[in-house]
């Protein structure tokens, strides 16, 4: 219970912080489409993904921050409702897309396949 509060308390200041941008986009090389929203006074984002197949057993689509420095793990994805995944990171820095991989459901320090990308 005390997680949830936490995570409800992150994603409002997060939408209620005075740079907050929502933005809708494709995700490259799938069906799938997302909600970003981003704050660079909380440096956090927050994505919204539907349309992605369902992970297999023992799998989980990961979030990956990607910036002209690379790539690192923003968390994994979790499932909302039927066909929604969410996650959220509190360090977005200068990244400048969000990448999903399908990754084993304890998650990666690098993704195993090219990510499929939104742009922020």
């Amino acid at each position: 219970m005390e997680e949830m509060r936490t995570n409800t308390a992150e994603v409002e200041a997060l939408l209620m912080a005075s740079d907050a941008r929502m933005k809708e986009a494709s995700v490259a090389r799938s069906d799938a489409r997302a909600t970003v929203f981003a704050s660079e006074q909380k440096d956090s984002v927050m994505i919204v993904v539907e349309g992605l197949p369902e992970a297999p057993d023992g799998m989980a689509y990961q979030m990956w921050l990607v910036s002209d420095g690379g790539m690192r793990s923003g968390g994994m994805l979790e499932e909302q409702s039927e066909g929604m995944l969410s996650g959220m990171s509190k360090e977005l820095g200068s990244s400048e897309q969000i990448g999903i991989s399908l990754e084993p459901d304890y998650g990666m320090p690098e993704p195993s396949e090219e990510p499929m990308k939104v742009e922020l």
